[in-house]
């Protein structure tokens, strides 16, 4: 199971005293959460990779309007944290990034992690040595803010050698 968190708060969901400092600063960090599976991937994983799980994160720094309102962004940048288990020892990850799409659907990619296919990562015993991590995600405008609206319309998805379509899958949620 990968359980990764997107990065997105909406204000009301964060505390008074918080959203009160958020007013007075344009930039505005926005953490969040999602669950995925083998099973979730278009199609189902069915052989050995089945058995992947993991945790993660997608965390979106936007600059917003100086009113504090998300509607109008004007940049924004994101991190991946990634912690895979469960796999077999042989699974090497290749690609992670985000979809717009809901449940059964597969969609291109919206935001890129950076990870390269041609720079695989070798697990060991079939989990990642630790978290993997990658920074400084441009993210455009346009896709930082419906990501912040409508989350679950996004999918977290994590590719191995095996499953270049994708190996592990989920719908992110708001954190």
């Amino acid at each position: 199971m990968l359980a990764p968190a997107v990065g997105v708060h909406h204000p009301e969901l964060v505390s008074s005293a918080t959203a009160d400092t958020e007013k007075d600063f344009p930039a505005v960090r926005r953490p969040g959460g999602v669950v995925a599976v083998a099973v979730n991937e278009v199609p189902a994983i069915a052989d050995a990779e089945a058995s992947c799980s993991g945790k993660g994160t997608f965390t979106q720094d936007a600059t917003k309007s100086s009113d504090g309102d998300f509607s109008s962004i004007s940049a924004a940048t994101a991190q991946f944290d990634l912690q895979i288990t469960g796999c077999p020892a042989t699974t090497t990850i290749t690609l992670f990034h985000i979809h717009n799409s809901s449940i059964g659907v597969n969609c291109p990619v919206v935001v890129d992690s950076g990870q390269k296919a041609i720079e695989p990562i070798a697990l060991t015993n079939g989990a990642t040595a630790g978290l993997i991590t990658k920074t400084g995600i441009t993210v455009t405008p346009e896709t930082a803010k419906a990501i912040i609206h409508i989350a679950p319309g996004f999918y977290f998805n994590v590719h191995s050698q095996l499953h270049g379509g994708g190996v592990i899958r989920g719908q992110l949620v708001q954190g």
